[in-house]
């Protein structure tokens, strides 16, 4: 059988607690950082997105995520950032 390996495993859904949110804004950041390689500063804090102090950083995240995963799997055929 073949293992594809998943950079989240698992996360609370329709989490409503502040500290479910964190943790899975936490589970997302060690992905980013683990299994996509993305640097460290091309990461965000958490509580720039939960309290809204630094979105641009979060964007820039996401935009780096994007780019990453382009890199990783080239036949992919979902959404692709258009930048």
């Amino acid at each position: 059988s073949d293992c594809v390996p998943v950079p989240v495993p698992w996360y609370n859904r329709g989490a409503t607690s502040k500290f479910r949110c964190m943790e899975n804004i936490s589970r997302f950041l060690g992905a980013c950082r683990d299994f996509f390689q993305i640097p460290e500063a091309q990461l965000f804090c958490s509580t720039d997105l939960t309290e809204g102090r630094d979105m641009q950083s979060v964007v820039r995240c996401v935009i780096a995520l994007g780019a990453r995963v382009q890199a990783m799997y080239p036949s992919f055929r979902g959404p692709r950032l258009q930048l």
